[in-house]
C-alpha cells in the first residue's frame, strides 16, 4: 500500500514538473518575434505542440515528421 502510495506521489510529481516545463517553454516562445520564429524553423501555430514535446509532455509528431523526410 504504501508503495503504491509513493508510486503514485512521484507520478503526479513529473506530470506537475511536465506541465511547468511546457508552461515555461510556451511561454518563452511566444516572446520571439515571428522573424525570430521563421528563423529557428516554427510558426507561431506550432509553439504550445513544440512546448509539449519539449517538456516530453506529448509524443515528439516534429521530430518524427523532420527525420522521415528525405534530402
Amino acid at each position: 500500500m504504501r508503495t503504491l502510495y509513493f508510486k503514485t506521489l512521484a507520478r503526479v510529481r513529473d506530470q506537475w514538473s511536465r506541465r511547468r516545463i511546457a508552461h515555461d517553454t510556451e511561454r518563452m516562445l511566444r516572446t520571439l518575434d515571428t522573424q525570430t520564429l521563421r528563423d529557428i524553423g516554427l510558426h507561431r501555430s506550432e509553439i504550445p505542440s513544440v512546448a509539449h514535446e519539449a517538456a516530453r509532455a506529448s509524443e515528439p509528431t516534429r521530430t518524427l515528421v523532420a527525420l522521415s523526410r528525405t534530402y
